[in-house]
């Protein structure tokens, strides 16, 4: 992946919920941005104290993440279907792709920060900064590298995927960008 280039963007969202599509794939599609729909995995917990809207998301950014192993992508976007987005998203998403090192795991776009963020690199032309944080909750809109496709994988179902996400934010290698170029939009979830 060129760190210029806008990676493979997966869209989760609930085949049932076409309410959510309505909004999302028209605010998608004025952004021109290219995107492969996967229809949110739904079901009842197994073997797990997860609800089942949090055992059925953490199923679905495995599956997602799966795909994106099969096919040999570097690195992924996942956008979950009830995300809005900055104006001039897809012109800042470049700009901060190119602060990013090499070594990357995960690249928050949005999230809830639990811990300090510490800034990583600056680009004071445009005004951004990507800072590194130990404790992001959040999986409405990420950015996933290859190298920790078969650690997501693998993560057991003991809490949100959130929240064992936190296993890989904890070696240093997960970023933030700052100011966030997206946020979750205040819409009902039935799952």
């Amino acid at each position: 992946m060129s760190q210029k280039t806008i990676p493979y963007i997966f869209l989760i969202s609930l085949l049932r919920r076409t309410d959510r599509r309505n909004r999302i794939i028209p605010l998608l599609d004025s952004l021109g941005l290219q995107y492969e729909i996967f229809g949110a995995i739904e079901t009842e917990p197994v073997n797990t104290s997860l609800k089942k809207g949090e055992y059925s998301c953490f199923l679905s950014h495995q599956a997602v993440c799966r795909i994106a192993e099969e096919r040999k992508l570097d690195s992924y976007i996942v956008f979950e279907d009830d995300i809005d987005f900055i104006e001039g998203f897809v012109e800042k998403l470049p700009q901060y792709l190119k602060l990013l090192p090499n070594n990357y795991d995960l690249l928050y776009l949005s999230g809830n920060h639990q811990s300090r963020v510490q800034v990583y690199k600056q680009d004071l032309s445009n005004n951004i900064a990507l800072g590194t944080c130990s404790r992001i909750y959040s999986t409405a809109a990420f950015m996933v590298h290859s190298s920790v496709y078969k650690e997501i994988q693998n993560l057991p179902y003991l809490q949100p995927i959130d929240v064992m996400l936190g296993q890989i934010q904890q070696r240093g290698y997960t970023f933030t960008a700052i100011p966030s170029l997206c946020w979750q939009t205040d819409c009902y979830s039935d799952i």
